[in-house]
């Protein structure tokens, strides 16, 4: 898409993840027998309180206090007993929080490229994004994850109902997602499109040799 917008340029490059820098190495995943919860075991980091606790209500419970096990930095924390949602506020163990959930959901109706999904699908979990702008590049749609018509809500309540509901869907969307991931957005990925990017524009300025 961006080359059809910017027909002068000649080649774009992904942004790509460290994962090591981001959240370590994929952490060991250890299904809940009590609900669809996922448990978190990550390697030299103790577990997030939200991956720790024995079914979903008692995440929720604990989710406002999180803050107090792991060194994170919480602000405008609220949490009310009629929902099911938490703000956190501002947190410093993103991957933790992150690692600890079944899906992922960018639910923005438009974004430009959408790092935040490849953070997603490197930890291996499937994301659900709506179908414009980046996302469309990103995610592979039934693969990795599901797009949601932008703008829609029942597409999107649709995408996140199909998930929830099917745990050996969420595991192999997650798992390809993490491929998808190795093969097109790690950092290193990046780093050799840009050096090769820098070397083919040396070679025309600097010409042939005589």
């Amino acid at each position: 898409d961006t080359l059809k917008y910017y027909p002068g340029l000649r080649t774009v490059i992904p942004n790509g993840v460290n994962v090591a820098a981001f959240g370590g190495d994929l952490p060991q995943r250890h299904e809940d027998t009590k609900d669809e919860g996922t448990r978190l075991a990550t390697a030299g980091k103790p577990p997030s309180p939200l991956a720790d606790t024995p079914d979903a209500a008692a995440r929720r419970d604990q989710a406002p206090n999180a803050s107090r096990h792991a060194g994170a930095h919480t602000v405008n924390t609220e949490h009310t007993d009629n929902t099911d949602i938490t703000l956190l506020g501002f947190r410093s163990d993103v991957s933790a929080l992150m690692s600890a959930c079944d899906i992922f959901v960018l639910p923005a109706p438009a974004e430009p490229f959408g790092l935040v999904l490849i953070e997603a699908m490197a930890l291996g979990k499937p994301v659900i994004a709506a179908a414009a702008g980046g996302p469309l590049e990103i995610v592979a749609d039934g693969e990795t994850g599901l797009l949601f018509e932008p703008g829609n809500a029942e597409s999107l309540a649709g995408a996140m109902k199909r998930l929830l509901e099917n745990r050996e869907l969420r595991q192999r969307m997650g798992e390809a997602g993490r491929k998808r991931y190795e093969q097109h957005f790690t950092a290193r990925r990046m780093a050799s499109g840009m050096l090769a990017a820098y070397a083919a524009a040396s070679r025309e300025n600097l010409g042939p040799r005589s």
